[in-house]
């Protein structure tokens, strides 16, 4: 039997987490494309490398999970960190739970507050990556279009949004608050 040890492995390839460094932009669309001309999306099958393939993939699903999260966070639904009974918006050194939410103090005088809860198998937020980066884009793959479609329906005549929302996130199931 074969076996190959560490020094005998292939480097495993580095893609960075910007979209201009992968070659790609987010068009005024909102659709994650190729830089050139050319407007093409994201394809997967980059080089003949399943690995390389993989990395790259990953690597624009970072820049996409960031775009997502910096939108919400304009439209007032902000990332929020759980960890044991405490709650803050800025990332603790402890382990912690991520969910989306309205601030607090707009939570509290609301008399509706809509709850999103993802599949266990999607990311904070998104619905799908192959509609975030096609036609759809970040508004269709993701809760950003579906927090501007609640907006749209807050009250008319005062200009306020009636209820505020909160994105759980259903993969982080089990917090342990033991270090």
């Amino acid at each position: 039997m074969f076996r190959r040890t560490t020094e005998n492995l292939p480097t495993d390839p580095h893609y960075p987490a910007d979209l201009n460094a992968l070659g790609f932009k987010v068009n005024e669309s909102g659709q994650i494309v190729k830089n050139d001309t050319s407007g093409e999306h994201f394809d997967f099958y980059h080089t003949s490398s399943e690995r390389a393939n993989e990395v790259r993939k990953e690597a624009v699903h970072t820049c996409a999970r960031k775009e997502v999260i910096e939108r919400m966070g304009e439209l007032g639904v902000k990332e929020l960190f759980l960890h044991g009974e405490k709650y803050e918006r800025t990332k603790p050194k402890d382990r912690y739970v991520v969910i989306l939410a309205t601030e607090l103090k707009e939570l509290v005088g609301k008399k509706d507050v809509i709850v999103i809860v993802n599949e266990s198998k999607q990311d904070l937020g998104m619905w799908a990556y192959r509609q975030l980066m096609r036609e759809p884009g970040i508004d269709g793959g993701s809760a950003v279009g579906m927090i501007k479609k609640l907006q749209d329906w807050g009250e008319p005549s005062t200009e306020e949004v009636s209820f505020r929302v909160t994105v759980l996130w259903s993969c982080q199931l089990i917090l342990s608050i033991q270090p």
